[in-house]
């Protein structure tokens, strides 16, 4: 049976699809105040969660748009937690900032 997907997690989706069209990359201070969470609640499940979604049907991680505030890169649990590097994010934020979201949605399970 499906997990439900908590109200959190597409609140997160919602705000990253803005961030996204405001071309725009956010900490994850920022995406907690924005939902109502504390810092380190916004990965797990969260993130995860909108990570796998993305990479399940084909997108760009919009979760690549949430980053640390001192090094300005995702943090250890970002991309299966292998780590990227400043390239490599700067490549993936590009992919997430020319897709068009405005019609992409979380799963309805």
């Amino acid at each position: 049976m499906p997990v439900p997907i908590r109200p959190k997690t597409r609140e997160i989706f919602d705000f990253l699809k803005q961030c996204a069209a405001e071309k725009r990359i956010v900490t994850y201070t920022e995406v907690g105040d924005k939902v109502g969470l504390i810092a380190r609640a916004v990965s797990n499940p969260h993130l995860y969660y909108i990570g796998g979604e993305c990479s399940q049907r084909g997108l760009p991680p919009l979760d690549a748009l949430v980053v640390r505030e001192g090094s300005r890169l995702p943090g250890a649990g970002f991309n299966g937690g292998v780590p990227v590097t400043r390239e490599e994010h700067n490549a993936m934020v590009s992919e997430v900032f020319i897709r068009d979201w405005s019609n992409v949605n979380l799963s309805t399970s």
